[in-house]
């Protein structure tokens, strides 16, 4: 069959675009370990020749929310435990996390914290949460 054309496998440039026009149905076909393979597999070796407008509006990226819950424990003691919820948002929604502190002071979508994926996500249009974050200091 290879001789008349049939791939083993898509190509990159074929996934992208499949997860360009239906993210979510790539994402629960994947599942979200194997979805952010694929996302490094992108920043690292990008299938676009520029980022257009198109890239930078569809929610094929993932973004993470932090939501802190507090479990209770032996006493009258409480230990706050963090859980990560995932959902596919576009890269104006995501940010990236460069202050721990301002993190944890609002909710926000923030990118998975490795290197490779941080780049192609500030590359897309994320920003970095001390950029959105204004500190205004009064006496």
């Amino acid at each position: 069959l290879s001789f008349a054309g049939v791939k083993t496998e898509p190509s990159l440039e074929e996934l992208f675009a499949l997860m360009m026009e239906k993210p979510d149905e790539v994402l629960d076909s994947l599942g979200e370990p194997k979805y952010k393979m694929l996302l490094r597999r992108i920043a690292a070796n990008p299938p676009f020749k520029r980022i257009t407008a198109d890239i930078r509006s569809s929610p094929f990226l993932l973004g993470y929310l932090i939501v802190d819950e507090d479990e209770s424990e032996e006493g009258d003691e409480t230990k706050a435990r963090s859980k990560a919820q995932y959902l596919l948002a576009k890269a104006d929604d995501i940010h990236i996390v460069d202050n721990a502190f301002l993190r944890r002071q609002f909710p926000m979508l923030i990118s998975p914290m490795e290197q490779t994926l941080e780049e192609f996500y500030r590359r897309i249009g994320s920003k970095y949460v001390s950029e959105v974050v204004k500190k205004d200091f009064e006496v």
